[in-house]
């Protein structure tokens, strides 16, 4: 028989499912609409709101998961630092962009807004829920599906013109979203997902295309993606194995 309180967790995991969506609006409302009142901060708002959401619901289950659980790839345990580091360096990075040169350089504004701050507060937007909600296999599966294909919706509001699904859903997204799902659900921890998805922006866009200014498909981006690839399928195919407790 369903209680209140279990109505309570279904309303919960729908509502996080949803986020990701939500947070692409926000994220283009801060930027295209709200941009002017906030100014050279906007970014620090923006990582501040995110890191406030995930210490607010998720801090406990996130810090109870990096004491209770270790990370394997095929039976051997991966060191990554707990939750908290990350939500740290997420902080403290964009204090480089105040730096005159540094913010003029392609690159670095990539590495820092791109790479580190964009990938540790989607995983956490997207992915922490599945940390702190037990579900069933089957359940699980359903719910993945959902916050991946928000996952991928949330990448249309990036541009001043929002970019069509078909176009984002086209991009890789989908299944990139729901593996990384599969590597939390499995692991019962976000902190790999979260290296995985800052290796990814690094290798298939920050390395080729703001360091050498070399887009897709040129050699030196085809060698970032088939090594970005290749890593991901390594760790998904390891942390895949590991059996559940």
């Amino acid at each position: 028989m369903q209680t209140l309180s279990d109505y309570k967790t279904l309303i919960a995991k729908i509502a996080w499912t949803l986020a990701p969506l939500c947070w692409g609006v926000f994220v283009w409302f801060m930027i295209w609409e709200w941009g002017a009142y906030f100014g050279s901060f906007n970014y620090l708002v923006r990582i501040i709101m995110g890191c406030s959401i995930t210490y607010f619901f998720f801090s406990k289950a996130l810090n109870n998961a990096a004491r209770s659980y270790r990370i394997q790839c095929f039976g051997y345990s991966v060191p990554v630092p707990p939750w908290w580091i990350f939500s740290l360096v997420a902080i403290i990075a964009p204090i480089a962009l105040f730096i005159p040169i540094l913010h003029r350089s392609p690159f670095i504004e990539s590495l820092i807004c791109g790479v580190i701050v964009s990938a540790i507060i989607e995983e956490y937007i997207t992915r922490a829920f599945f940390v702190r909600y037990s579900m069933k296999f089957p359940e699980f599966i359903a719910y993945n599906m959902v916050s991946s294909l928000t996952f991928t919706a949330m990448h249309m509001f990036y541009t001043q013109e929002i970019k069509s699904f078909i176009e984002v859903l086209l991009n890789g997204h989908l299944a990139f979203g729901f593996a990384l799902g599969i590597i939390v659900y499995k692991t019962r921890r976000i902190e790999l997902a979260i290296l995985l998805h800052m290796v990814s922006n690094l290798l298939r866009y920050t390395i080729p295309v703001c360091l050498f200014n070399s887009p897709y498909p040129s050699t030196i981006a085809i060698l970032c993606v088939v090594c970005a690839d290749l890593l991901f399928f390594i760790s998904l195919g390891g942390c895949s194995s590991q059996e559940l407790t």
